[in-house]
């Protein structure tokens, strides 16, 4: 088995890494076959990606035919790209221009919903912009669960009981009877399919949107977004939060 360091395997690994992904099934398939199958589309790819990537595969095959597929599924896999973070804030401008605006990101994460969403909120009211593109993600079928507070769970809630209340959604509430004395259902969370979540201050309230000095992340890739549905859908199936 050729090692890890061995020459002709670096090689190979960057001269794969270059292949076409619509060649990689070619590739596949040769390397499967072992050592001859690859050295003739080393001659008859029209790629010269292809070709090159070929030609080094080849002669780890014929070391070691289970090592050269091994090797090709590593680079070919495609890699999960790194999380990515953007700083949200409402609020006075200041000299940094690093940051993005809440309302903007409230709206536009939503409008790229396509499969399901998820809004956990304080204090709620119908802020214009982002009760449209609640109802624009609900009519191309994405699945929304909001996750309000209510004053029939807290005394000290003065918001109205039903926020949103256009919008096709199913509705988990924290039940007083679920809670100790005085806890508040105080997140704040934007989760959009599994790719995207905006955790932060802001309430969805014009205050918060426009006003208010707020701030958020909002994280992009990596498993942040699926692991936010996991919990709470969790604490639904734990009977914590139930629908209303």
């Amino acid at each position: 088995m050729p090692a890890d360091d061995d020459p002709r395997v670096q090689n190979a690994v960057t001269l794969a890494s270059g292949v076409p992904r619509p060649d990689l099934a070619a590739l596949r398939a040769a390397c499967r076959d072992g050592p001859d199958a690859l050295e003739r589309l080393s001659i008859v790819a029209v790629s010269p990606q292809l070709r090159a990537a070929a030609q080094a595969l080849a002669s780890i095959a014929d070391a070691d035919r289970s090592f050269a597929e091994g090797l090709l599924a590593a680079v070919a896999t495609p890699r999960p790209s790194p999380p990515t973070l953007d700083v949200v804030w409402t609020g006075p401008t200041a000299s940094s221009t690093t940051h993005r605006l809440t309302p903007a990101v409230v709206t536009g994460l939503v409008s790229e919903a396509r499969a399901r969403l998820l809004l956990v909120s304080y204090a709620v009211r119908d802020v214009t912009a982002v009760a449209t593109a609640l109802r624009s993600a609900a009519a191309r079928g994405v699945e929304i669960v909001l996750v309000l507070e209510r004053p029939d769970d807290n005394a000290s809630y003065s918001a109205p009981r039903l926020a949103l209340r256009d919008i096709p959604a199913l509705r988990l509430a924290w039940p007083a009877e679920e809670r100790p004395a005085g806890a508040s259902l105080h997140a704040k969370i934007l989760v959009v399919d599994d790719a995207a979540a905006l955790v932060g201050s802001a309430n969805l309230t014009d205050s918060a949107m426009t006003r208010n000095i707020e701030c958020g992340l909002l994280v992009r890739g990596g498993p942040h977004a699926a692991r936010l549905w996991e919990h709470v859908l969790g604490l639904r199936d734990a009977g914590v939060l139930r629908p209303v």
